[in-house]
C-alpha cells in the first residue's frame, strides 16, 4: 500500500480515498475489503472520508478557476504517489 500518511496497519489515506471513490478493481479491491473488515481503524478513517465527502456535496461551494487547477494538480500528484 502508498506510504504517505500511513497508520500502524500500512494503509495510506490515498489508498482509502481510492477505495471511495470506486478506483480499486480486482484484487487490489478485494484486498482492501478484506483489510477493512478487519481493521477497526481504517473503517472508521473510511467513514470519517465518507462524512467529509457528504459535507462538501452538500454545500456545493463555488471556486473560482485557480483553486479548480490547484486542487486537480493536488490530486494528480496523489495518485503518482499512490501508485
Amino acid at each position: 500500500m502508498a506510504r504517505d500518511q500511513e497508520h500502524r496497519c500500512g494503509v495510506a489515506l490515498v489508498t482509502l480515498m481510492r477505495h471511495l471513490d470506486g478506483e480499486l478493481t480486482g484484487a487490489r479491491a478485494a484486498l482492501v475489503a478484506r483489510h477493512l473488515g478487519a481493521c477497526r481503524e481504517c473503517r472508521d478513517r473510511l467513514e470519517a472520508l465518507a462524512r467529509l465527502r457528504r459535507r462538501l456535496r452538500a454545500q456545493q461551494p463555488a471556486c473560482d478557476r485557480d483553486t479548480v487547477v490547484r486542487l486537480c494538480a493536488f490530486a494528480a500528484l496523489l495518485t503518482r504517489t499512490a501508485r
